[in-house]
């Protein structure tokens, strides 16, 4: 398996953002690590192994997770699942990569996606990065890294 470009990393996480949290966004050419923010991650198995980490804003994963549960921004049950949201939305996106990437025959195993608040967990660096922004401005950042992509 290849690992995606980061331009193919943003289009289909565009996507996966659009159809799953009816966010609409653009990529943008900033790819330093998002601070204080919430960060979602999951790891996976198969033909080769590494993990997908999704970064965003604590007031865009705010936005998403209301979004995605049908409520407004305001409602304190958007503030309450904002990890949640951003992590599932990691599940699907790599869910997506997979699908897209990999050859139908392997057989691939995801992690439970763990989601952190602040700074972000530690995980090698490499593979491939896209930061996206929003209509209003707000990032959300990409990273896929496979086993053996770090430096």
């Amino acid at each position: 398996m290849i690992g995606p470009r980061s331009a193919d990393l943003a289009r289909l996480s565009a996507t996966v953002l659009a159809d799953c949290a009816f966010l609409l966004t653009e990529p943008v050419e900033v790819d330093a690590a998002l601070h204080d923010a919430v960060h979602a991650v999951v790891g996976f198995s198969g033909a080769t192994r590494g993990h997908l980490m999704l970064s965003a804003s604590p007031e865009l994963a705010v936005h998403i997770a209301a979004d995605m549960l049908g409520i407004e921004s305001g409602d304190a049950d958007a503030a309450a699942h904002a990890a949640g949201a951003l992590a599932e939305l990691a599940n699907v996106l790599l869910g997506m990569l997979v699908v897209t990437l990999c050859d139908p025959e392997t057989t691939f195993r995801f992690g439970t996606p763990h989601a952190y608040v602040g700074s972000p967990p530690e995980v090698p660096h490499g593979g491939a990065v896209a930061t996206l922004a929003s209509d209003s401005g707000a990032r959300i950042q990409v990273r896929w890294v496979m086993e053996g992509d770090a430096p």
